[in-house]
């Protein structure tokens, strides 16, 4: 899957060597909100920077990777890292670039002009999506899930999820289930891929439906469009 992402900053108006858009090819089908470009590591116990642009590299020097620091608002991870020649660990703070992830469903507007009425239609239907934001720790995933209804609501399809999660978890989803293709069964167990803040991937394992269904932080309606004809 293609995805686009679009620098948080004007990378290109400063004279940067990354550009302000980036496409690539995602390897999974979850779509992240964020990529994060790793652009060089400082060492925290002796200070020294190392850069991990080729042309520092080649040159010797962190010239490009100071100017980002001077120039830019980056992201910071500090953490651990082992040496396999060594054994030893050093303490490092890892330098990120954002970008926003152009396909994310967070870009798309909630849809509050419209939504499905309780009567009965009976000269069309509504052609709606929903978008579930999940959270576990410092991890995240944005779900949208199509559904066509003539009188249904959020409300409806919300209240069906725990079931849908558990028929999963049975080995018994139907083939309307919404959440078939998010849950992946790893040996004995499901788990749902999730992206830290760094755009990460981070596999959560779920063993119960209200495992899923406590991670729901917050549901809104991004698509709501009357069509007319047979919903079926």
């Amino acid at each position: 899957m293609k995805l686009t992402g679009i620098a948080r900053e004007d990378l290109e108006a400063k004279g940067l060597v990354l550009p302000n858009k980036l496409e690539f090819e995602c390897m999974v089908t979850a779509i992240p909100d964020i990529y994060a470009g790793g652009i060089g590591r400082k060492n925290v116990d002796t200070g020294e920077f190392e850069s991990f642009f080729n042309v520092d590299n080649k040159n010797g020097n962190t010239v490009e990777f100071d100017r980002f620091r001077e120039n830019v608002t980056l992201l910071e991870k500090e953490h651990t890292v082992l040496s396999l020649e060594t054994r030893e660990e050093t303490n490092v703070i890892d330098y990120y670039v954002p970008y926003d992830i152009q396909e994310s469903s967070k870009n798309r507007p909630t849809v509050t002009d419209e939504f499905p009425e309780s009567g009965y239609l009976t000269e069309g239907y509504y052609e709606c999506e929903y978008e579930l934001l999940l959270t576990c720790g410092e991890a995240t995933r944005r779900l949208v899930i199509p559904q066509r209804t003539v009188n249904v609501p959020m409300i409806s399809l919300l209240s069906n999820i725990e079931d849908e999660i558990r028929d999963i978890l049975d080995g018994f989803p139907d083939e309307d289930n919404n959440f078939a293709d998010v849950l992946e069964l790893m040996d004995d167990h499901y788990e749902i891929k999730m992206f830290d803040d760094y755009g990460i991937p981070a596999n959560i394992e779920i063993n119960h439906a209200d495992d899923f269904v406590n991670m729901i932080v917050s549901a809104r309606q991004v698509k709501c469009e009357f069509k007319y004809g047979d919903d079926k």
